[in-house]
């Protein structure tokens, strides 16, 4: 099963447009992949372990291998969903 990692910062109104119109849409219409949302100011571990330098940043795990990253706000839901479907094949 493949891992989306979303990076977000609670202040940061970017990370909240993508959070609202693309992360959680995506976790509601769909369960083939685990979503998990990563606070920046809290988790500094996984920001240090991910090199994490800007807010919003979507990495695709598979296993413990990253395939894809994607750092800003152009990033769609549908766009993502095929970046997830074509690494899942």
């Amino acid at each position: 099963m493949k891992k989306l990692l979303y990076f977000y910062a609670p202040w940061c109104n970017p990370c909240k447009y993508v959070d609202r119109e693309v992360i959680n849409p995506l976790m509601r219409k769909s369960h083939r992949y685990k979503i998990e949302h990563i606070n920046t100011e809290v988790d500094t571990n996984q920001c240090d372990l991910f090199e994490i330098k800007k807010v919003p940043t979507t990495i695709i795990l598979e296993g413990d291998k990253e395939i894809y990253r994607y750092v800003g706000v152009a990033l769609d839901m549908e766009e993502l969903e095929k970046i997830l479907d074509d690494h899942n094949n």
